[in-house]
């Protein structure tokens, strides 16, 4: 037998999916889940596999040179990421999150891109200036 002891009063009231309730009734729900085994098991391997996915989607839609053809790709990316990350964990109890696998990648990429350009514009004006001063390129 467990007992919980807890205030009903407005300071111990939080909202919750089941509306106001006071504490000691979301410690009576986690520790009835607890007791269920019902909990969501962690996956962090599929968290790098499903935020692979979505960057590497996200990636080919930005070799689109049409604007509609690259905000479907995405608004595909972003629709097959949700029903797989749904499927998931509704159906297989695994928590997973690939939102910070993703962003991490896209940050990298981006990076990546942003210092490959200021490499190829700083190679532009050495170009230059080797010109202007009559010395030949390699």
């Amino acid at each position: 037998m467990i007992v919980l002891v807890g205030e009903t009063s407005e300071d111990e009231r939080h909202l919750s999916v089941i509306g106001d309730v006071p504490g000691f009734v979301l410690h009576a729900n986690y520790i009835e889940a607890l007791l269920d085994q019902r909990y969501f098991n962690p996956a962090p391997w599929l968290d790098y596999v499903l935020g692979f996915l979505i960057f590497s989607a996200i990636l080919f839609g930005l070799h689109f040179d049409d604007v509609f053809k690259t905000l479907a790709c995405r608004v595909a990316t972003l629709g097959v990421a949700y029903l797989t990350v749904y499927f998931i964990i509704k159906h297989m109890a695994y928590y997973v999150n690939p939102v910070a696998v993703s962003v991490l990648a896209l940050l990298f990429n981006f990076t990546h891109l942003l210092f490959g350009k200021l490499k190829h514009d700083a190679h532009a004006v050495l170009e230059r200036a080797r010109a202007s001063a009559g010395m030949s390129s390699s």
